[in-house]
């Protein structure tokens, strides 16, 4: 089988507008650019007994799980390792903004970072803004209250200092 150049074909009119491509005339696998997702598509998306995976471009998924729910997700290598971020659900989440949300991950991926341990630390840094050290002395004082423990370090905990980041 022969790797023909774009336009060397009169027959090919599928080779318009790929760079090289084999020729369906004489091969079977005619390379075509893929097709970007599109809203219609998004919402006319069925859910049937296995899983089902509708890909937009670089990586972005939409997830039709058999319950009926869809999720992004986008899928990249780091490390030399498959992984997948999860980006929200489908109608809460549109396609346009899907797109974005996957070119953020893109540009962490670029600077060297993984993009799912990126949006982890993330996560937990909001988490854990509000449980400082007295925030968490309270809730064990409380608890302790609430067991019939609590006599002897009751009013200990007023004099401590906050510790973490003050706003």
């Amino acid at each position: 089988r022969s790797q023909l150049v774009l336009g060397s074909c009169a027959d090919c009119w599928y080779a318009v507008g790929i760079e090289r491509v084999e020729c369906w005339y004489f091969g079977p696998n005619l390379a075509r650019p893929p097709m970007p997702l599109t809203d219609a598509a998004c919402r006319a998306a069925k859910s049937g007994s296995k899983l089902k995976k509708l890909s937009d471009m670089c990586g972005l998924q939409l997830w039709i799980q058999t319950t009926g729910s869809k999720l992004w997700r986008y899928a990249y290598r780091f490390d030399g390792k498959q992984k997948l971020l999860a980006l929200g659900k489908y109608p809460e989440l549109s396609l346009a903004s899907a797109r974005p949300a996957r070119d953020a991950a893109k540009t962490t991926l670029a600077g060297g970072s993984d993009p799912s341990a990126a949006k982890q630390l993330a996560k937990l840094m909001e988490k854990t803004r509000d449980d400082r050290y007295k925030t968490v002395a309270e809730k064990d004082e409380a608890k302790q209250r609430r067991e019939g423990r609590a006599e002897a370090p009751v009013g200990r905990i007023a004099g401590l200092p906050r510790v973490g980041h003050e706003e």
